[in-house]
């Protein structure tokens, strides 16, 4: 038995008429019965009422379906343009009256990439309004999420931080040696496995952040946690971000496991006083005169406990000695303008740490994480554009964040001094 096409736009018609809210899902099968202005007209008369109608009340699965269906179908009658704008309306009615400033957040920043995929700079504003008002609001969607570990991996984990207390602790080894190896992969021999153990280790290895990602990409429950907001640091992602998601774990994990442990047990030990630090720092090469200036008037207020002004003066040392860095390598510290070579400037951080010669230098997993820490607008730290731009409040200017930027300026001037010398 035959069935014309005419019959079948027919019974089309009545059943979306009928059910008009099912276009969404039947709109792609629809298309090959259209043969004539008539029917395209019909067919966008209901859907275009169908999308507005969503986007009024806030219905938003359809929509994303709709577009996800028609991506690959380019003789879909309808602009893309159009529907994107539907959902992201529909993505702001849902939030119009909701409580939760997770959900909030979620829809309206999804809104706002939308927005900016349409170059319609008001209304993305709007949305962005939304997400500041939530995210500096007191929510009790804001409190941490405390994470059991299993006992095996907490008591393996707590003994392996005594371990590293012990080392930076022991007087019977130099003080200055003890500082040195902050910047050094700690093993030690385990006899029943007849292998070395890794005890200590002064940065994470982006192959473990990578392993710790694909981890995420088997996880149902991150897959559906699909926001993520990273302290008050105003960085919020959706969808699979899951490198980022994995250096948020890792590095804040290392700090407390390694970074703080370490540092807390030199400090507490008989021999040491801050002039140790310093002396250290002294004999990088790449330390200027001038420089050292301001690293001993920052560790001056480190030793008084006067957090911030030891950050705000610290951070833009990283930057002085990474310049002189690419300037050994490089033998000059300028380079062009990408949008104008006739215009030459002196290199940013950002330059610096792109550079090939300094990455092999440094190691690449020791300037991933120096980008984590001071120049990443996806870092939850961040911490030289947060400094150099205000834009956290001063309870980010902590102890445990000036013995972190410490250790990392110490790995800088140990790992530097070498092309220096």
């Amino acid at each position: 038995m035959s069935i014309k096409k005419d019959e079948v736009w027919e019974s089309v018609l009545i059943y979306l008429e009928n059910k008009p809210h099912c276009i969404f899902s039947h709109a792609i099968r629809i298309i090959p019965f259209i043969n004539n202005k008539d029917r395209e007209d019909k067919f966008l008369e209901i859907l275009y009422r169908q999308l507005m109608q969503s986007a009024n009340i806030g219905i938003y699965r359809p929509i994303e379906q709709l577009l996800e269906e028609t991506n690959k179908n380019k003789q879909f009658p309808v602009e893309r343009s159009l529907m994107q704008r539907r959902l992201a309306e529909s993505y702001m009615k849902l939030i119009k009256d909701e409580k939760s400033a997770v959900r909030v957040i979620h829809f309206a920043q999804k809104a706002a990439s939308i927005y900016k995929q349409l170059k319609d700079k008001e209304e993305e504003n709007k949305c962005l309004a939304v997400i500041s008002r939530h995210i500096e609001a007191d929510n009790p969607d804001w409190q941490q999420t405390e994470f059991e570990f299993p006992a095996e991996f907490s008591d393996a984990l707590n003994t392996n931080i005594k371990v590293i207390q012990e080392f930076f602790s022991d007087t019977n080894i130099n003080i200055q040696e003890r500082i040195s190896c902050l910047s050094k992969f700690i093993t030690e021999k385990n006899q029943k496995l007849n292998k070395n153990i890794l005890l200590y280790k002064p940065f994470v290895l982006i192959s473990d952040i990578n392993n710790t990602a694909e981890e995420f990409n088997k996880s149902v429950f991150l897959q559906l946690a699909s926001v993520v907001t990273l302290d008050k640091n105003k960085v919020i992602a959706n969808g699979n971000n899951n490198i980022m998601r994995a250096k948020e774990l890792a590095y804040p994990m290392h700090q407390k496991t390694n970074i703080l442990p370490a540092l807390n047990a030199l400090e507490n030990s008989k021999d040491f006083s801050i002039n140790e630090i310093k002396n250290l720092i002294q004999e990088c090469k790449l330390v200027s005169d001038d420089e050292l200036i301001f690293i001993s008037e920052a560790l001056d207020d480190y030793s008084k406990e006067r957090w911030v002004p030891f950050i705000c003066v610290i951070v833009p040392s990283f930057e002085s000695i990474l310049r002189r860095l690419y300037f050994e390598i490089e033998g000059t510290s300028i380079q062009a303008k990408n949008t104008d070579t006739l215009v030459h400037t002196t290199v940013n951080l950002s330059n610096v740490l792109s550079n090939k010669k300094v990455r092999e230098i440094l190691s690449e997993d020791f300037v991933i994480y120096l980008e984590y820490l001071l120049n990443s607008d996806t870092s939850s730290e961040n911490i030289r554009n947060n400094v150099a731009h205000r834009f956290t409040q001063s309870d980010f200017y902590t102890k445990e964040r000036s013995q972190v930027l410490i250790h990392a300026l110490l790995q800088l001037c140990l790992r530097g001094n070498k092309v220096a010398g």
